[in-house]
């Protein structure tokens, strides 16, 4: 119930402006529109690829535009912000705390 499926819509602003957006149902059956965490933005890059029910690395539209925003501000600042995990249903966070992880 948590797999992501394409939605066919484009991006959300900024940097996610032509990132697809895909829909994760989750939190009571509750469609979320997502799109998936930018590599240059992530600690770790290798997890752009992978499928958003096996890494958390997808947010949604509007905290895609946000962090767009905030990182482009941090940046003209000089710090360098990155995402360490993203988007996740509460069916999955409560699968971390059922294996020990949180």
């Amino acid at each position: 119930a948590n797999a992501a499926a394409p939605s066919g819509q484009q991006g959300a602003c900024g940097a996610y402006a032509s990132s697809q957006v895909m829909t994760i149902k989750g939190n009571n059956n509750v469609p979320y529109q997502v799109v998936k965490i930018l590599p240059a933005h992530l600690t770790d890059p290798a997890i752009a690829s992978r499928p958003p029910d096996q890494k958390d690395n997808t947010m949604t539209t509007s905290t895609a535009c946000a962090f767009d925003k905030m990182h482009n501000a941090a940046k003209a600042a000089g710090v360098n912000i990155k995402i360490s995990s993203g988007f996740r249903t509460v069916a999955r966070q409560q699968y971390f705390r059922t294996i020990g992880l949180c």
